[in-house]
């Protein structure tokens, strides 16, 4: 895979990116049930973790344990290669210094 790119974990849950400042961790919550144990042991909780950035695929399984101030970003086809990111869970004013392109979601 080229430098700075970043695919789907698949059948991994865990996927972890150097980067500076932060690394990137990308989890894919489809095959979890949400439950404590389960997460425990996908490594959900390491102390590590809070050193980076946590990217979560289907989040919603996982939402009892996601902090309140979590950004979520909602994906969207437009079509082959367009995509609509729609922010939300942080104020208005935190998200409007995301980028000029921004749809933003009020929450």
């Amino acid at each position: 895979m080229p430098a700075g790119e970043v695919d789907s974990p698949s059948f991994v849950l865990l996927n972890e990116y150097a980067g500076a400042p932060l690394a990137l961790y990308h989890f894919d919550a489809y095959r979890l049930d949400g439950g404590e144990e389960e997460l425990l042991e996908a490594g959900f909780f390491d102390e590590r973790l809070r050193g980076g950035v946590c990217m979560i695929e289907w989040a919603e399984r996982l939402a009892a344990f996601l902090p309140a101030g979590a950004l979520r970003i909602l994906i969207s086809p437009l079509g082959e290669t367009e995509r609509r990111l729609c922010f939300s869970g942080w104020p208005a004013a935190r998200l409007a210094a995301l980028a000029p392109w921004r749809e933003v979601a009020d929450s």
